[in-house]
C-alpha cells in the first residue's frame, strides 16, 4: 500500500523514538501500560507535552490500522493525553489578514504574511525557509521544515492556496531578476526572507500598531 509523504515521515520520526526508548518485539507488546511508559519516558527526555500527545497520536493511529488490519488485539483508546495549556489564542480573521497584506511595507513582507496565515510555521521557520524546502507541482506545493530543535528531521506542509502558490513563484522570479541586476545568484539554496531578518517594522492600521519583525 501507498502512503502519503507526510504519513511516512510521522512513522519514521515515531520508530527512532521507539527505538530510543525501548522498541517492542512484537505488535502485541504495544499494551495500554507500553505506551503510558513511552509517554512518561518522552517527557522525562525534555519533550513539551503538546509534542508527547503528536507522537502518542501517532502510535495509536499505527495500532488502530494494525488492529483494522487483523494483525494485533491491542487497543489503545483509554491511553489518555497530557493536558496542555488550554489557553485561548487570538488569531486575526481573514479581513484583518488582507489588511495586513495590503499595507506591509513590500512585497516580500506581504508575502511573509500571507505564507504564516496560510501555513502556521513559526517565525524561526520562515526567516530560515530556503527556496530547497518549497516543491512546486501542479495543483499545489509542499513545505519541508526542518524540526532538529524539536526532536525528528522534517515534517512536511501541503500548500493548496493557489493565490499564494502564485506569488511565491513570482517573488522568485523577480528575486532572481534583481539578483542578477547584481551580479548575484539566487541558488534553492537562497533564504527567502533574508533580508527581513535585518529590519523591524511597525505597521499601524487605524489605532492599531502591528509588529512585524524579523530575527
Amino acid at each position: 500500500a501507498t502512503m502519503r509523504p507526510s504519513s511516512l515521515v510521522n512513522l519514521q520520526q515515531l520508530k527512532k523514538k521507539l527505538d530510543a526508548f525501548g522498541a517492542p518485539a512484537t505488535l502485541a507488546d504495544i499494551t495500554p501500560a507500553y505506551a503510558d511508559s513511552f509517554k512518561i519516558w518522552l517527557l522525562d527526555n525534555g519533550m513539551n507535552r503538546a509534542s508527547v500527545n503528536m507522537y502518542l497520536q501517532f502510535l495509536k493511529a499505527m495500532i488502530t490500522k494494525a488492529e483494522y488490519w487483523g494483525l494485533t488485539n491491542t487497543n489503545l483508546h483509554k491511553v489518555k493525553a497530557l493536558k496542555t495549556n488550554t489557553e485561548q489564542v487570538e488569531f486575526h480573521s481573514n479581513e484583518e489578514i488582507r489588511e495586513i497584506m495590503k499595507n506591509a511595507p513590500s512585497i516580500a513582507w506581504a508575502l511573509l504574511v500571507h505564507l504564516d496565515a496560510r501555513t502556521g510555521m513559526r517565525k524561526a521557520e520562515l526567516m530560515r525557509l530556503k527556496w530547497q524546502d518549497i516543491s512546486f507541482y501542479d495543483g499545489g506545493a509542499d513545505i519541508y521544515v526542518s524540526g532538529q530543535s524539536k526532536g525528528y528531521k522534517f515534517r512536511i506542509i501541503p500548500v493548496r492556496d493557489m493565490q499564494l502558490i502564485a506569488k511565491l513563484q513570482a517573488f522568485k522570479k523577480n528575486h532572481k531578476q534583481n539578483q542578477r541586476k547584481q551580479n548575484r545568484h539566487t541558488t534553492d539554496k537562497t533564504e527567502l526572507f533574508a533580508e527581513n531578518r535585518k529590519h523591524k517594522v511597525i505597521l499601524r492600521l487605524g489605532n492599531v500598531e502591528l509588529l512585524l519583525f524579523g530575527i
